[in-house]
């Protein structure tokens, strides 16, 4: 699962990054964007998981890992949190269901 600043998120499988050796340059998983912003954090997670996603305000949200869609590397993923003026998101935990 990724979330990025702006409260975008997407789950994608792990098959879809493949393994690099040491002279390897790295994989696009996010495109960053004004839209998306930067990266705010990525954890494995499994399908009845939920998650808390933490802005700079001080806003909480708890969503199950299944409303997130699947979606491939590269993409930005879809609107988990909408955020006022100044809020990004600063964090996420995983609860195990």
């Amino acid at each position: 699962l990724t979330v990025t600043e702006r409260g975008m998120g997407k789950r994608s499988k792990v098959e879809e990054f493949r393994v690099q050796s040491r002279g390897g340059k790295g994989l696009i998983n996010v495109r960053v964007s004004e839209r998306s912003g930067y990266v705010a954090g990525v954890l494995q997670i499994a399908e009845d998981d939920e998650i808390f996603v933490i802005s700079n305000k001080g806003k909480l949200l708890r969503i199950p890992v299944r409303n997130i869609p699947v979606q491939r590397r590269g993409t930005v993923g879809v609107k988990l949190m909408e955020l006022e003026a100044g809020e990004k998101v600063v964090g996420m935990a995983t609860f195990k269901g």
